[in-house]
């Protein structure tokens, strides 16, 4: 990886880039771009919901349960619903001092064009100097693999280890945790 260690890591630097591909068996590609005011995110895959479906937070998020329940109820802010939509906005910036909690999008603020179009330069001039993989597609076999080799066996066991079913749903999967958590 690619990197300075933490002492250096602040010092002299206008931004930093952050990536983030395939995780588990839950592929995407989201790139980003951090000032000390700004950060500019770039969702290569929009279509993709923000919550993708993955079976090691599904079983270790108890958090993300009760999201999805409480979405399913309607019982969410427009902010916290925003998590659980089935797409993202191919770009995203924020003014992190006015907005630290990420909640007003500027990228389609024409008041905010110049700076997205530096972002969004930076971004891609990193794209390019440092070769970055993620333009090569992924053969989707690799992610099946995955899936089916290691993540799928792994919610299997642990949900039988709680007496629970791959297929229980969000409300009762909601009440195993709640128990689960009391009793600690």
């Amino acid at each position: 990886l690619h990197g300075r260690s933490l002492p250096e890591a602040g010092s002299g630097r206008e931004y930093i880039i952050a990536a983030r591909d395939r995780c588990d068996e839950t592929f995407d590609r989201i790139r980003c771009v951090r000032d000390r005011r700004h950060k500019y995110i770039r969702n290569f895959y929009p279509n993709l919901p923000w919550t993708q479906t993955n079976l090691y937070k599904l079983r270790q998020y108890p958090v993300l349960t009760l999201m999805q329940v409480l979405h399913a109820g309607g019982e969410l802010t427009p902010e916290q619903a925003r998590f659980m939509a089935p797409g993202r906005p191919p770009e995203e910036l924020y003014d992190l001092e006015s907005d630290p909690y990420e909640v007003t999008n500027l990228a389609e603020d024409p008041a905010h064009e110049s700076l997205l179009n530096m972002m969004r330069d930076r971004l891609n001039a990193w794209i390019s100097e440092s070769g970055d993989m993620g333009e090569e597609p992924e053969d989707p076999a690799v992610a099946a693999s995955v899936y089916r080799e290691r993540s799928l066996p792994n919610q299997k066991r642990t949900m039988e280890r709680r007496g629970l079913s791959l297929d229980v749903s969000p409300g009762d999967y909601l009440r195993w945790w709640e128990e689960w958590l009391r009793e600690r």
